[in-house]
Order: structure tokens, then sequence, then C-alpha cells
């Protein structure tokens, strides 16, 4: 319970930059997603992904599975999932500075249905 009532907040506070960050990693695979999904570039992926995240709901649909693996995927961060019209956000918290980071903004491959996560595993870079 306490999960959603964070991922309400984090949208209410889409359009505050100052504490709703999108890196640029976010925005860029954004921008492809966006075109591969509908077969035109954005001109502005910052705003489109503001207002995704603006409208955008808890994600309950992920199974708990799914939530281990992707905790699991990402280096143990904790991470918030908000839907909204077949898209997802994920967002981390940086306690440090109290900011939200959008870290990617995705397809919903299962578009809301109750499946567990079964994504590629991401090859990140060695620190």
């Amino acid at each position: 319970m306490q999960q959603i009532h964070v991922e309400q907040t984090i949208a209410r506070l889409a359009y505050d930059s100052s504490r709703v960050v999108f890196t640029h990693h976010a925005l860029d695979q954004f921008s492809k997603r966006y075109a591969k999904t509908n077969r035109r570039s954005l001109q502005k992926p910052e705003v489109t992904a503001r207002q995704l995240l603006y409208n955008a709901k808890p994600d309950t649909h992920m199974s708990e599975v799914g939530r281990v693996v992707r905790i699991i995927d990402n280096d143990f961060q904790k991470a918030y999932y908000l839907l909204n019209n077949g898209w997802r956000l994920v967002i981390v918290h940086e306690q440090a500075q109290d900011k939200y980071i959008v870290v990617t903004v995705e397809r919903d491959l299962f578009l809301g249905r109750d499946k567990s996560y079964r994504g590629k595993r991401v090859h990140r870079k060695k620190r």
C-alpha cells in the first residue's frame, strides 16, 4: 500500500522539474521506442514523457516475481513503476537530494495484463 501512495505522489510531481528528473538515457530510449511504435518522431520527448507521467497510475499488474527479477537485474535498486496507455515509467528515488529520477520509459509488453516480467537482462557496463 505504501508503494502505491509513493507512486501517486510521483505522478503529481510530474511537472516539478526540481523534484522529477529524466535521465538522458530515459529520454533517448523513449524517443526511439515512441518512433518505432508510432512511426513518427517526437519533437519534445521530455514534454511528452512528463504528460505520460502526470496521467500515470501505479503498475499493479506486474507480479511480485516480476518485481523481484527487476530488482535483481537493477543491482538491487528499488524502483517505482507507473503505467499510462501502454507505457511504463521506471523511477528511482535519490534520497540525498529528495529527487525522483526517471531512468527509462518503456513499452508495457503485456499491456496491463497480469504477467511476470520476462524482459531481457540488461547488460550493464562494468564500473
